[in-house]
Parts: structure tokens; sequence; C-alpha cells
């Protein structure tokens, strides 16, 4: 038994081929008696450790926002049909809370008023190579809205002003629906810990 007491999250780690990039670690498969909190089964994906011209890939602090209404995902595509569908997401500030970062992330990239966080949902890691070579440190939070919502809006990425804006078109999709399963480089890791929560 492994006493979790002091931590957020179990992390399980393992050796693995260098020719994969992740390894999927399904929870129905570990044990109950893993560790003392639930919590530990919450990590699902566990990346290389890998070099990059003699350097380990740098580690870069983010954060995911789940954004549930009415039993459904705050979703949206970008006009580049190659950038797949995705849930607000970004990296953290120096020194940031990380809730803190998911609540200014969610409501920088959808716009959405009267957003708040419901509670964390765990943390992992994704190699997110050959997009760019690093691994992503994920703090996944859920979120609800308060106030009315449209069925379709705008919203996007500033990029700190330093370049233009990426339009965001978003939208809600149910939860269950099978269009989630798109959801890019990992982003739906953690979705099904959102249980029957509706907003």
């Amino acid at each position: 038994m492994i006493n979790c007491s002091l931590f957020n999250v179990c992390t399980f780690f393992f050796f693995q081929d260098f020719s994969e990039s992740a390894t999927a670690i399904d929870t129905n498969l570990l044990p109950p008696e893993t560790c003392s909190t639930p919590v530990c089964s919450y990590v699902l994906k566990i990346p290389r450790i890998d070099f990059t011209g003699g350097e380990m890939k740098k580690v870069v602090q983010k954060v995911i926002a789940f954004i549930i209404r009415d039993g459904a995902l705050a979703v949206f595509r970008q006009d580049d049909p190659g950038a797949g569908l995705q849930v607000p997401a970004g990296t953290l500030r120096a020194g940031e809370d990380p809730e803190a970062g998911a609540l200014r992330e969610a409501t920088e990239e959808s716009g959405l008023s009267g957003l708040r966080v419901v509670r964390f949902l765990g943390r992992y890691q994704w190699d997110i190579s050959p997009i760019r070579e690093e691994i992503q440190d994920r703090h996944v939070y859920l979120l609800a809205v308060d106030g009315p919502v449209s069925e379709r809006w705008e919203g996007c990425e500033n990029h700190d002003g330093e370049r233009d804006p990426t339009p965001f078109h978003f939208y809600w999709l149910p939860l269950g629906s099978s269009e989630l399963d798109e959801l890019a480089i990992g982003q739906g890791t953690f979705l099904g810990l959102v249980g029957d929560f509706s907003g």
C-alpha cells in the first residue's frame, strides 16, 4: 500500500521503449489496493524521458479547463482544420497558482463571464513531440459557468499581444458525445473524471 495522503496525485513510473511517445494506463487494470486514496488512479499518461541534442526535454507547466454547462462541454475549433478539437488550455505564468491559471486561460480564450472553478481533477504529463520538443505537466480543472450562454460563440487566443489573435469557434458538446474522442493532443485524458456533474 502506497500512502498518498501528502500528495495530490500518485505517479506511477515505468521503464519503456524510447520509440513510444507515451504509455497509456487503463485504470481498470490498476488494483484498488495500489494506493490509499482514489485519486492515485487518475494519473493516466506517463511520457517517455527523452533527450534531444544531449539535453532532457524541458517540462512546461500547463493548465486545462473543462467548462461544463447543462451536461455539455465547451469546445472549439480553429480555422486551421489540422488544429483539431480543443478545450481552453494554456501555459502557467511564473509563480501563478494553477487554479488561478486555469480560470484565467478559460476566461481569456472563451470570453465567457461568470466562470468558476468547481474542483481540481488531477495532474498528468504529456510529451507533445514532434509538435514541440517539450513535455507538458498538465493541471486539469473542472469549471462551471453562471448566467446565460449561447449555443455557439467566438473566442480567441491573443498570444499576450505578441502576434495577431487566433480565432476560436466555440460550441457545446454533450458529455458522452463520440466527437469528444477527437480532442487533440491528449486533452481529453481526464474527461472521464467529470462524472455526473452537469453544471
